[in-house]
Formats: structure tokens, C-alpha cells, sequence
């Protein structure tokens, strides 16, 4: 009998592991089906990417976000009948081939301003790396280790890439259709370095976990176009960005308060109470709004996220 999975608002590093698991099988299964199809299609010799994705996932390491692009694009192309769009996009795939290997840990660089999550996840090998630019980026890693080991576990499990740009429509941003590459914006003057850093790899692990245990068909029940201003970010929200937004809330006022305690800086501390009061704020506004728009699951879900004090 399997073991129960955590409580669904939890971060846990092996279920992490079993949820990218399934991810990546589903993955390699259904781009080696697209690049056997397209090659028939425009009678072309098989792509030397199709040889490399029988041995490409390991439960040990990561594939590449590309990958995961490269599916999503070739499944609307093929689905579109654009045979020029899927023959660009094979010969994409052989270039690169060297590419698919699977890897460990975090690759980190910088983006410069660019804009696409398609482009950096292609041209991530060749960014120019950010960590020796960035020392406040790993003080925050290592922090966040200490203080909430469970989050640094499960975020090192399912981040790939993180790409460090200058344009700020990043901030802790991923794409389902690039799983594992993650965007934040470096911080401005205003910033507190650690405090932002912090921030945003709770904030990024958070988006991960969503995108990989829970969809809104799961958790809506109803297509009801709810759009109502969040109070923590001020900008209009669906039902489902609401419930992200007390999801990843609910992980990381737990975790400020640890890094509060663990750290002694002011900034900190601020950053604490700014969550805290962000996620009563969000809470009470869920409950007010959600649970007619809920299933059981969501429901259950919210329950779980308005346990944190």
C-alpha cells in the first residue's frame, strides 16, 4: 500500500520527485510519439533527439525545460496542419540534441531584458552565468536551506533554470509549458537583497508544486469568470490566481517567521508582517468568495491553507 500523500499546501522533496517523475515519463512518451509522427509526415529520416529521449529521464536529475516547449509547440503546429512551423521546429530539435541530457541542481543565468520564455529556455546553456554577479542569490539559498529545509528540498527537486533578467514583468514567474525554468527580475535599489531573494524562491517552488499536483478543472467547479482585485498584489484575480495567491502565501509566512528568528535583519522582520497581513488579507477575501466556486477538492485545499496562523 502506498504512503498517503502530504497535506496538498505542503512541500515534501520525494513527492516532488514522484510528481516530476510522472511528468517527465508523460513527457519523453509524447514527444517521441510527435517527432515519429512529424518525421512520417514530411517522409524525413527520424531526428537523432528520438534516439536520446529513450535514455533521457533519470529520477535522479532534471529534464531540460526546453523539452517541455518543444512538445507543447509541436503538438499546436501539427494540430494546425503548419508543416513549414513543424520542419523548423525538427530541425530546432536536432540542433539541440546535446541539450536533452538531463541534469542536477539549479543552472543559473542572466537574461539580459529578453522577454520570451521560449528564447531563454533555448538559449539557457549559452547565458552568461549570474552567480558570481549575484552572491545575495545563493546567501538566499542557503538560507532558505537553514531556515525551511522542507521548501529548499522540494524547490531543488523541481527548478531546472533560473534565468535573472532586467525586465520587470519577471518576478518569480513560470511557464507550465517550460517546466522547470523559472524568471525573477534582479532587485531594484528599494529591494532588501535577501528579503527579495527569499521571497521569490518560495515564490517560484510554490508556482512548481502548483503547476505540477493542481489544475483548475480539479479545483473549480464551475467556469464562473470571477475577477476581483487581489489585495495582495492589487491587480485582478480569477478564482483559481486567488487561491495560488493564498497557496504560496500560506507557505511562506511559516517560513519568514523561521527566517525572522534565524537571521535577526529588520528587513526581515518587515517582510514578515507585510506577509502575514498579506495572507489574512487574501484568506479572508477566499472565503468570502470561493467555496460556492470550489469542487470537494478545492474546498479541501482551502481549508487546509486558513490552518496558518
Amino acid at each position: 500500500m502506498s504512503a498517503p500523500l502530504p497535506a496538498a499546501r505542503r512541500a515534501h522533496a520525494e513527492h516532488a520527485r514522484s510528481l516530476r517523475a510522472g511528468l517527465e515519463r508523460r513527457l519523453v512518451q509524447s514527444l517521441t510519439e510527435l517527432l515519429g509522427s512529424a518525421c512520417t509526415a514530411l517522409s524525413r529520416e527520424p531526428v537523432s533527439l528520438q534516439s536520446a529521449l529513450s535514455a533521457a529521464a533519470s529520477p535522479d536529475s532534471k529534464l531540460p525545460p526546453w523539452l517541455f516547449g518543444l512538445n507543447a509547440r509541436l503538438q499546436r503546429c501539427m494540430r494546425a496542419g503548419d508543416g513549414e512551423a513543424v520542419a523548423r521546429l525538427l530541425t530546432l530539435a536536432d540542433a539541440l540534441r546535446p541539450r536533452a541530457l538531463p541534469a542536477r541542481g539549479w543552472q543559473i543565468g542572466r537574461a539580459g531584458d529578453a522577454g520570451d520564455f521560449w528564447h531563454i529556455a533555448v538559449e539557457m546553456p549559452a547565458l552568461e552565468p549570474y552567480s558570481r554577479e549575484l552572491p545575495e542569490l545563493q546567501r538566499a539559498a542557503d538560507v532558505l536551506r537553514e531556515g525551511a529545509p522542507e521548501l529548499h528540498a522540494e524547490l531543488d527537486v523541481l527548478l531546472a533554470q533560473l534565468a535573472v533578467c532586467e525586465s520587470r514583468g519577471f518576478n518569480g514567474a513560470c511557464d507550465p509549458e517550460l517546466f522547470g525554468l523559472a524568471l525573477l527580475h534582479r532587485p531594484r535599489s528599494h529591494h532588501h537583497p535577501l528579503a527579495y531573494f527569499l521571497e521569490q524562491l518560495i515564490h517560484c517552488g510554490a508556482q512548481l508544486h502548483w503547476i505540477c499536483r493542481h489544475t483548475d478543472r480539479a479545483l473549480l467547479a464551475t467556469r464562473d469568470p470571477l475577477r476581483i482585485e487581489s489585495p495582495w498584489n492589487r491587480q485582478p484575480v480569477t478564482s483559481y490566481e486567488l487561491l495560488f495567491e493564498l497557496f504560496w502565501l500560506d507557505r511562506a509566512v511559516p517560513a519568514f517567521r523561521a527566517f525572522s528568528d534565524l537571521t535577526a535583519e529588520p528587513a526581515i522582520a518587515q517582510k514578515t508582517a507585510v506577509l502575514e497581513h498579506g495572507y489574512r488579507s487574501v484568506l479572508e477575501l477566499a472565503e468570502a468568495h470561493l467555496p460556492t466556486r470550489l469542487t470537494a477538492a478545492g474546498r479541501s485545499l482551502l481549508g487546509e491553507l486558513a490552518q496558518t496562523a
